[in-house]
């Protein structure tokens, strides 16, 4: 039974990476070459919107709040200004500039999921560890060896391969989809607590939130509203 239920996990982790995946790698686009100027605008005025929204409850929940926020929506409308008004080279030189502000941004942004993620992923090993010895002791189990086909074996196995993964797009200077994968591994590492059933903190309740896309409200702020 040990057997197939290991087996199962195998096929089980290999899809869940799977479905990890981001649809599409927001890479820069190559700089342009003669009579592609506009092509190149084009892809730089909707890749810089897209980073900009997916950046949002990040920067809200973990930067500088509305305000940076704010400030990467403006640099965006003052380039698209100039490109409604057919000023193209002001206008590709002031996405450039967005285009840099955003990295900048994503990019400190995703050292903080890292060393976040790493921090609650420590935690949640000595956690398990304790939780599986206790157990363990409580049941009169006779044990030959360790069992490392549990269900929360498979968790804590997946959020360490979407935390690699994370560390991975860092290096290759993809922060934005560095945010997305420490997100996904800080899913596993709740499901994790649920899987024990021990209660998570409530001073994860940010991290939650954010690993939905949301903007974390305070209890307290929630109450006066």
């Amino acid at each position: 039974m040990k057997r197939l239920f290991g087996i199962l996990s195998v096929i089980i982790f290999s899809a869940v990476i799977a479905a990890a995946q981001t649809p599409e790698k927001k890479n820069p686009p190559p700089p342009p070459a003669a009579g592609d100027k506009a092509q190149y605008l084009d892809r730089l005025i909707s890749q810089n919107y897209i980073n900009i929204r997916d950046l949002r409850s990040s920067v809200i929940n973990y930067g500088g709040g509305q305000q940076q926020f704010n400030v990467l929506l403006d640099g965006f409308s003052a380039a698209f200004a100039k490109y409604l008004s057919e000023q193209k080279e002001e206008s590709a030189k002031l996405f450039e500039k967005n285009d840099t502000d955003i990295k900048n941004t994503a990019s400190g942004l995703a050292k903080k999921y890292q060393k976040d993620t790493d921090d609650m992923y420590s935690q949640l090993i000595k956690i398990a560890v304790k939780d599986r010895m206790d157990k363990s002791i409580n049941r009169n189990n006779v044990e030959t060896e360790m069992d490392l086909s549990s269900p929360n074996d498979f968790y804590l196995k997946s959020a360490a391969h979407l935390m690699r993964i994370g560390d991975l797009r860092i290096t290759e200077n993809n922060p934005i989809e560095a945010i997305f994968y420490y997100r996904k591994s800080k899913q596993y590492i709740f499901q994790s607590y649920t899987e024990m059933g021990i209660a998570v903190e409530k001073r994860f309740d940010k991290d939650i939130a954010d690993m939905r896309g949301e903007i974390y409200v305070p209890e307290e702020k929630k109450k006066t509203k």
